[in-house]
């Protein structure tokens, strides 16, 4: 569009369920944390509004090695081909709270760098209406996307002020990489998003987990009733958005879509399920029954599906709702298989170490979990996936 790029901040928000039903803010975007004025790199603080493990040294014979000092690390992505780089969505959480921002992990030295952000919208990525919400995000669930020309779009769900996905093109040609501000898409203002993929065509698909309504205190009894509380939305360039039939289901949650933008898949937070969905036909295809509730949805190697959550819902509520004082229930790892929908569990010793873990990223021999209520990221050793 031929602006003058300028920079722009970060506004403090929940970063996830578990973050907005302790703070009972969802959908608002409406804290009072002060807007992020620099594009310094740096790692971004951290302060714990209550009791947390301060250790942070690699433990059984170096199997367990935290990534420490990071705020509410909600969701993160490797980079396309890469073992070592992630983006990480980093909110404001339950515990740990500040300015949102994104940032480059790289998980071989630990270094954290912020990606400082600027305004530099380009037509055809997003609405042609959509402007940025003057200097203030509140970032949730994320993508990272290489286009066909080798363009690396990173996409996210927004919270501030306004229900939308944010898209834009991370740099890398300098020493100091940054994100380029390219456009958004807004969503319903009722519907609360969750999480989002890059399609092929240039478009996404978006969970929305429940109403913004339900989403305050009163509507908890609704979030965790097991019924359908959202669909998942579909954007275009040149059809906007657009609910998809027959994707009403409990909480969606955690999505991502296969290579080819034909198949999706998406968690049913509180339904327990992995739902997989034809985009070409419009249609549900399978679902996967879980014995964890699942929340962020990653992609092993193959393809796989990896999920990392609690037991029951009485167990994720009490969380939120005690404050985090019961907040210890201890999680499992799960793979589905995105042909078969075959369930298989992961073995991963020491996950007790992370309090409500809700994302887990392999890599290589190692899986990366985290969770909003926590100020690292932890890498485990293990024996992979074996879903296959």
């Amino acid at each position: 569009m031929g602006s003058k790029p300028r920079k722009l901040g970060a506004r403090a928000t929940a970063g996830g369920l578990l973050a907005c039903l302790v703070l009972s803010a969802c959908g608002s975007g409406d804290q009072d944390a002060q807007a992020d004025k620099t594009d310094e790199a740096r790692t971004p603080s951290a302060t714990a509004s209550a009791s947390a493990d301060t250790n942070c040294k690699p433990s059984r014979d170096g199997r367990i090695t935290p990534v420490c000092n990071l705020q509410s690390p909600e969701d993160f992505q490797l980079l396309p081909g890469s073992e070592n780089q992630m983006v990480v969505s980093l909110g404001n959480g339950p515990v740990y709270k500040g300015p949102s921002s994104l940032a480059l992990l790289d998980t071989d030295t630990k270094a954290v760098t912020k990606l400082a952000v600027q305004e530099k919208p380009l037509k055809g990525w997003g609405d042609a209406g959509c402007t940025p919400p003057e200097g203030e995000f509140s970032f949730h669930g994320l993508n990272v996307q290489k286009l066909k020309d080798g363009t690396v779009r990173v996409l996210v769900v927004n919270h501030s002020k306004r229900e939308s996905v944010e898209l834009f093109q991370l740099d890398r040609s300098t020493s100091r990489p940054k994100l380029m501000w390219r456009g958004c898409v807004k969503t319903p203002p009722e519907s609360y998003i969750n999480d989002v993929a890059g399609l092929p065509d240039g478009g996404f698909v978006v969970t929305v987990m429940a109403s913004a309504k339900d989403m305050q205190p009163e509507g908890f009894d609704s979030i965790f009733s097991g019924k359908n509380t959202g669909p998942v939305y579909r954007w275009s360039p040149t059809g906007g958005v657009r609910t998809l039939p027959g994707t009403m289901k409990p909480g969606p949650n955690g999505v991502q879509v296969s290579a080819d933008g034909r198949t999706m898949h998406f968690a049913e937070y509180t339904g327990f399920k992995m739902a997989r969905y034809d985009l070409e036909a419009e249609k549900m295809t399978g679902e996967a029954n879980l014995d964890i509730v699942p929340d962020n949805v990653s992609m092993g190697p193959d393809g796989e599906l990896v999920m990392v959550g609690v037991a029951t819902l009485a167990e994720t509520r009490e969380c939120p709702e005690s404050g985090l004082t019961k907040c210890d229930h201890p999680v499992r790892v799960q793979a589905v298989d995105p042909d078969s929908l075959k369930v298989t569990d992961i073995p991963v010793d020491g996950l007790n170490v992370l309090r409500g873990a809700t994302v887990a990223v392999p890599a290589g021999d190692a899986l990366y979990v985290s969770s909003v209520a926590n100020d690292r990221i932890v890498r485990f050793t293990y024996d992979g996936l074996k879903g296959k």
